[in-house]
């Protein structure tokens, strides 16, 4: 059986778009939502020491949240990951939020705050007197 040039060209132009072309595509990775970007710190494995000394800074950042009679901290959830603290949960007011982020980024070690609250009455502030509690 005899091929024809024009056939022998068609199947290498075949193969070429076939097997080699889609394989040079470009492949845009999904990093998730706008609004919930997952930063690749908070994604990347940690060492056991890195472990230990973020659940050094959770237990500083949850004592700091305790003692402080301004924030009420039964709604908030604190997660530490390579030295970055994000902050999850509601709280009361924007004074309350604002608390909550000055005083996690107030203890030492402490390298950025990724504040993820949500306000229960944006626009309002709700100051709590301490001799109540």
């Amino acid at each position: 059986m005899k091929f024809d040039n024009q056939v022998l060209i068609f199947c290498i132009l075949y193969m070429i778009c076939c097997f080699i072309i889609p394989g040079c595509a470009y492949h845009e990775t999904n990093t998730g939502s706008p609004v919930y970007y997952q930063s690749i710190t908070e994604q990347s494995p940690r060492s056991p020491a890195t472990f230990v000394s973020d659940t050094v800074l959770m237990a500083r950042v949850k004592s700091k949240f305790m003692s402080d009679d301004m924030v009420n901290d039964t709604n908030i959830h604190v997660d530490v990951r390579h030295g970055v603290v994000y902050l999850d949960g509601w709280v009361a007011d924007t004074y309350q939020h604002r608390m909550a982020r000055d005083l996690a980024q107030s203890i030492e070690g402490v390298a950025r705050v990724v504040s993820r609250l949500h306000i229960a009455n944006p626009g309002t502030v709700l100051f709590i007197n301490p001799e109540i509690r």
